[in-house]
């Protein structure tokens, strides 16, 4: 909100700097942004008429200049174009000091002394640039200090307003803290318009009371539409508004000056003449003052006439009942608007306004009224014009309840001992009406503080009037307690520490996902078949509609990421928290997800680059869990919708489901855009955490020789490796200490239902060397085993 110094001095007394003037709205709660002070140190300068211009003796492009401040004349060199004889003129005497702080000297040009400056606007702050002099009005006293007649003895002061203060959207609110702050008296505007018994035919029909609760319009005939004061303009221009014609100019100033947006209608083009305030019909459309056509929809407010739409309420005009040159009536509106309507229609349609954003944080019902007398008198000044009584819809006069507020309560909160009366005045400066109980106050809040609605909010106005630096400060008496540790957070910790040692970067995404994203996964790894993500009612966008239902969509975009900018293989890991829904309620539970794509070791001359697959990852798995000291890990074969059908598993601790893994399904890798190879898994943080054991036993190594042998064997393809390798344990006993599996051949030669493995075995006993003959007697029973329960024939 931008505020000028001197238009708030029309409402409170101020005889402080501007700087001193934003130190009282800091301590008030205001942010202020910045202060412009204008003209700079500009002093010294004032109002001349140049009565003489000559061709300077010496140069072609100069002017000799006679020029007179009312009490003497100067000669003064001059090079603007512009400059004639009988102009008025900003004169910067020898003596001046210009806005840099620059004093002006007595200085010879061409020859010639000149004995001051005729300045440009640019000179003196006014733009950063000019191409002549500026040329004052003519009727404009001579020897005035041009500071307070161009504005130049003015701030302006921009405040960071929170969306809860409405109230101070305004010139006139502003001024009304300040003089609340400093006990400064407050004057009220109280606008005369001369309302005229006029013949009226115009019809005023409101059909949406729920969304306008109060609706003024003027008729005013016979304006002239033209440009606006000099005064007015640039005060707008200051505030960031650009001048159209004095009537949309006038509703502007007064937006500015009391915050109520008003709207101008051109009377003649409004079919019927009159005003419906409605909700829009389906595929009714219009044309903004912005050039664009709105599609509106049945829910939104809109102001029409007898046929169509003339304007979205609270937001924007449209074009066809615009004001403009040839326009002689028109109805001047002021309304007070439903604000979550304003915002969704402003939101739906891509429009927002300086109506808008007032509209959008509600209305005051008292300044309805005031703003439309204000801007009818203006109008009446500066444009002329004949003014009927106004017409009004306001179904119902909203009532404010008293809140109760407690002595004892402002001691308690506040810690100061503030008597009722004190309290009382302070509240009354901010316009709240008290009527004093037994050891309370009833107050009601203004109707320009909607954000007053209880004790608490009133205790705070009560601190910022009463000042945050006069309150003691007191040290709470602070009671130390014990958290317990969840035990599922160090072993978190742990096992992302063992992830990064395995050559796996953190990553660290949002909590939200778009529909595209959660749509692969639903129902998402490890979730009932009725599991559906959990959409947020108020999303950022559209890319962030949904809680995430998996770590893995975020990265996958984490890896295309890397892959659009040249980097060859991605190996990544993230810890959080997912969620979902299904018919037992809503869901969060902590998962840990793993990523490995494109190239995990590059070539050197030595050895061909790898690419990640699904047995590259199975195999960091296992290096995971086993420095976890998770026991009997083992990988299922299990198929899931979002890996490859045949390279896809379970991974389980005995009975307990671990996690999920498997190569990414082509069909979600051609969605993601990329043909590298990809590979994922996601585990389940409190089932890992649920099987670690609670104490580790350790085993000291045995000092006795292994004995070696090598087993080649041909296999059913429907025969696991898991399975043979629990047949071997199983035949052999504590005995077996390892299997490798060091060849395996599948091909025409065996046929195709056939597979031949070669796995090497290696045995050892913790307290003696195992001889040839119980090694022996322990293949046999290998043989026989894997023969009976995996169908194998031996090779030999």
């Amino acid at each position: 909100m931008k505020v000028l110094y001197n238009w708030l001095r029309e409402f409170v007394p101020l005889e402080i700097p501007p700087q001193e003037a934003t130190e009282v709205l800091e301590r008030l709660g205001f942010e202020i942004a910045s202060v412009q002070v204008f003209g700079g140190k500009l002093r010294g300068v004032v109002t001349a008429e140049v009565r003489e211009k000559e061709k300077h003796p010496n140069a072609d492009r100069l002017s000799l200049c006679k020029v007179f401040d009312g009490q003497q004349e100067f000669f003064v060199v001059c090079g603007a174009p512009n400059v004639a004889a009988g102009q008025n003129v900003a004169l910067a005497r020898v003596g001046a000091v210009l806005p840099d702080g620059e004093t002006l000297k007595a200085a010879k040009i061409r020859g010639v002394e000149s004995q001051g400056m005729i300045c440009s606007s640019a000179e003196l702050g006014l733009e950063e640039k000019s191409e002549g002099i500026l040329i004052l009005d003519a009727n404009v006293p001579l020897g005035q200090d041009v500071r307070p007649l161009l504005g130049l003895d003015d701030a302006l002061i921009e405040i960071e307003v929170t969306p809860n203060r409405r109230d101070a959207l305004s010139v006139f609110g502003v001024a009304r803290e300040l003089a609340a702050g400093l006990n400064l008296p407050l004057k009220n505007l109280e606008p005369r318009a001369r309302e005229l018994d006029l013949s009226n035919n115009f019809s005023l029909f409101n059909e949406a009371p729920d969304l306008c609760p109060r609706y003024i319009a003027r008729v005013i005939r016979e304006v002239k539409v033209g440009p606006s004061p000099a005064w007015m303009v640039q005060r707008l221009a200051r505030c960031g508004i650009r001048s159209i014609n004095n009537i949309v100019d006038i509703t502007n100033y007064v937006m500015l000056e009391l915050g109520q947006p008003l709207h101008a209608f051109d009377g003649t083009k409004l079919d019927g003449h009159q005003i419906k305030i409605r909700r829009a019909h389906g595929g009714e459309k219009l044309l903004t003052l912005e050039g664009k056509t709105a599609e509106l929809q049945p829910d939104m407010l809109v102001i029409a006439d007898e046929n169509k739409p003339a304007a979205l309420a609270g937001i924007m005009g449209g074009q066809e009942s615009a004001i403009d040159a040839k326009t002689q009536e028109i109805i001047l509106e002021s309304a007070a608007f439903q604000p979550s309507s304003i915002r969704r229609t402003g939101k739906v349609l891509g429009i927002s306004s300086e109506s808008s954003y007032r509209f959008e944080r509600g209305s005051d019902w008292n300044m309805v009224a005031l703003a439309s007398r204000r801007a009818a008198q203006l109008i009446q000044e500066l444009a002329g014009g004949l003014g009927a009584k106004p017409v009004e819809s306001a179904p119902a006069t909203p009532s404010q309840a008293p809140i109760k507020l407690r002595s004892e309560r402002i001691r308690q909160f506040l810690g100061i001992d503030l008597k009722d009366s004190a309290a009382a005045d302070l509240l009354r400066r901010l316009g709240c009406v008290i009527n004093t109980g037994s050891a309370q106050l009833h107050v009601t809040a203004p109707s320009w503080r909607n954000d007053l609605l209880n004790e608490s909010d009133l205790m705070e106005e009560i601190a910022r009037l009463y000042g945050y630096d006069n309150i003691p400060t007191h040290s709470p008496a602070i009671h130390l307690t014990t958290v317990p540790e969840d035990t599922l957070w160090p072993f978190e910790r742990h096992a992302t520490s063992v992830l990064a040692g395995l050559g796996f970067s953190e990553a660290s995404n949002y909590s939200f996902l778009s529909q595209k994203q959660a749509q692969p996964f639903i129902p998402g790894l490890g979730q009932s078949p009725d599991s559906r993500p959990i959409a947020l009612a108020n999303p950022l966008s559209q890319d962030q509609a949904f809680l995430r239902n998996s770590l893995l969509p975020w990265l996958f975009a984490n890896t295309i990421f890397n892959f659009h900018r040249q980097t060859p293989g991605v190996r990544l890991f993230e810890s959080g928290r997912i969620f979902f829904q299904n018919k037992e309620g809503r869901h969060e539970v902590r998962r840990i997800g793993l990523l490995m794509a494109g190239e995990i070791e590059s070539a050197h001359w030595r050895q061909k680059k790898k690419l990640a697959d699904f047995y590259e990852l199975s195999g960091i798995l296992l290096a995971f869990l086993r420095a976890l000291q998770i026991p009997h890990v083992k990988l299922s074969v299990h198929r899931l919708s979002i890996f490859h059908p045949k390279r896809s598993s379970l991974i389980l601790s005995g009975n307990t489901v671990l996690g999920w893994m498997g190569e990414v399904h082509p069909d979600l890798k051609a969605a993601l855009d990329t043909s590298e190879p990809l590979a994922a898994a996601e585990l389940d943080t409190a089932a890992l955490h649920a099987v670690v054991p609670g104490s580790l036993t350790y085993h000291p190594a045995s000092t006795f020789p292994p004995v070696r042998r090598d087993l080649s064997m041909v296999a059913p393809q429907s025969a696991a490796y898991e399975r043979i390798v629990s047949t071997l344990k199983g035949a052999a006993g504590a005995t077996l200490e390892s299997v490798s599996l060091i060849d395996l051949y599948q091909g025409e030669k065996i046929g195709s239902e056939k597979k031949s493995l070669t796995v090497s075995l290696v045995f050892r006993q913790p307290d003696r060397t195992l001889t040839d003959a119980e090694v022996e007697k322990l293949m046999q029973k290998i043989l026989a085993d894997l023969q009976k329960k995996c169908d194998t024939t031996i090779r030999t």
